[in-house]
């Protein structure tokens, strides 16, 4: 069987830039629209310590992540979705990512009973719930994951001066 390889920088684009990963995503996400009827299985660049696992191959923390997303979005390619604000997600079949693009986030939702969240590590997360109202926090780049119904239910609030991420939740 044939498997793609999608690797190393283009010509098109500035190398280790966030131009240069958003345009390798873009290409990526192209690539494997284009092709997938007729490939079916991918790998992002085969180096064995590059990115996700050390030579000894243990794994990084990149690995957790890469398995998260697949494990969540493994019947193809998500859908972007159209977000308020500065915030962005994809959905595929029962699952969502959604994540801000700029500041940490404070975003109400209600989440339908047996809807679980998990952040990009794949761990179980919860929301924050106060006087019944559910709450999930967005930071930049760090989509959370959630497995099941659920809708947004105000305006995402974006989180100003010395309030960090990892002091909100997880």
């Amino acid at each position: 069987s044939v498997y793609g390889l999608l690797s190393y920088w283009g010509r098109y684009t500035e190398p280790y830039t966030q131009q240069g990963i958003d345009d390798f995503c873009l290409w990526t996400r192209e690539v494997v629209r284009r092709y997938k009827d007729r490939i079916k299985h991918w790998e992002v660049y085969n180096e064995a310590n590059f990115g996700v696992i050390r030579r000894d191959f243990t794994p990084k923390p990149a690995y957790r992540a890469l398995a998260t997303v697949c494990r969540s979005f493994n019947r193809g390619i998500p859908q972007p979705l159209e977000m308020p604000g500065k915030l962005h997600g994809v959905r595929q079949g029962n699952v969502t990512a959604l994540w801000s693009s700029a500041t940490p986030m404070r975003l109400p939702v209600a989440l339908e009973e047996n809807t679980t969240l998990q952040n990009l590590m794949g761990e179980t997360i919860l929301t924050e719930t106060t006087n019944g109202q559910q709450t999930l926090y967005l930071r930049p780049g760090a989509p959370i994951f959630i497995h099941g119904a659920y809708s947004i239910t105000g305006e995402p609030v974006r989180l100003e001066g010395a309030v960090e991420h990892n002091e909100i939740l997880f």
